[in-house]
């Protein structure tokens, strides 16, 4: 049997797709912009403790090195939740298809992209910032490594 590319394209799929809506999944939604905002703060918390922690410069410049990378990665962790979310709210606006539903979906979503574009100059701020006091406790290692 020959199947060539015209069989392919003619072809029609259908899917079926099983989803449990209750309650909880659709207010876990409005937890959202509170998980984004704790992402944006988690490497300035961070940052503070490893300022605080009395350890030698070896350790608290891979400390910074560490969370410089975790600074480096919120913008791609935020992104992808931002894809996330909004796939779940194709499939609750669909499913359930109740209007107040989806603009409370449609708030919380223009509230994270708000949010999201705060959290890229923060990131890029804390990585730079991470770098400098690296830079500075890698110093101080050399310093110290020369007086012994």
């Amino acid at each position: 049997m020959y199947m060539g590319l015209p069989y392919l394209y003619n072809q029609t799929l259908n899917y079926t797709v099983n989803i449990i809506v209750n309650p909880g999944s659709v207010a876990f939604i409005s937890m959202y912009p509170f998980i984004f905002i704790l992402l944006a703060i988690a490497p300035l918390i961070s940052f503070s403790i490893i300022l605080a922690l009395k350890i030698s410069p070896r350790t608290k410049s891979l400390l910074f090195f560490l969370n410089g990378v975790f600074s480096g990665l919120v913008p791609f962790i935020t992104n992808s939740l931002i894809n996330y979310l909004s796939t779940l709210q194709y499939i609750y606006s669909s499913v359930l298809d109740d209007l107040t539903i989806y603009s409370e979906l449609l708030n919380v979503m223009s509230l994270i992209t708000s949010i999201n574009q705060d959290i890229v100059f923060l990131a890029i701020a804390l990585v730079v910032l991470n770098v400098i006091f690296m830079l500075y406790y890698i110093g101080a290692y050399i310093k110290e490594r020369q007086n012994i």
